[in-house]
């Protein structure tokens, strides 16, 4: 009983995934591991694209399967040792170990290929997309998990704001 209570602590019930609870205990285990190891991490942060739009148009049971969708697109193509968590509503975030700035490309756009296939998959009556910003932690650096996390937000927010204005 006490594992099954500790697990709900920090699992995100909608989706399977670690809740914010489980991101901010795993993600910093994991930041502070790397760091002593002198290893980069690899953080994505993400926001499902047009959910209001979503929820108001076709229902908020049409909205939570377009968030597990989003879920199992993360957990599908991250890697092993990765801590993928859903944040918010309909933020995400995925640390794992960094390879390279290409391998951490290819692991993007395969998110986005899972992502859209899922949506077609479920016959969903509206596109699957989302918005990501990445980071790669330097151990050498002064910055925390908190502010990396911060950065990768931001360079979510920048894509955002450029995909808004190319609706326009």
């Amino acid at each position: 009983m006490n594992r099954k209570l500790s697990s709900l602590y920090i699992m995100d019930t909608l989706t399977g995934m670690y809740n914010r609870m489980g991101y901010q205990q795993l993600g910093e285990e994991s930041f502070r591991i790397s760091g002593l190891n002198k290893r980069k991490l690899l953080i994505l942060f993400v926001d499902l694209d047009r959910l209001k739009y979503i929820n108001d148009t076709f229902g908020h049971e049409y909205g939570d399967m377009a968030i597990c969708a989003a879920a199992r697109a993360l957990m599908q193509c991250s890697s092993r040792d990765a801590v993928p968590a859903r944040t918010g509503g309909d933020e995400f975030v995925l640390i794992q170990s960094y390879q390279s700035d290409e391998i951490s490309r290819e692991l993007v756009l395969r998110i986005r290929r899972t992502l859209e296939a899922e949506g077609k998959a479920q016959k969903l009556p509206f596109p699957l997309s989302m918005s990501i910003g990445t980071v790669v932690t330097d151990p050498e650096s002064a910055l925390s998990f908190a502010d990396y996390v911060k950065i990768a937000d931001s360079r979510m927010y920048e894509e955002k704001v450029q995909k808004r204005a190319a609706r326009k």
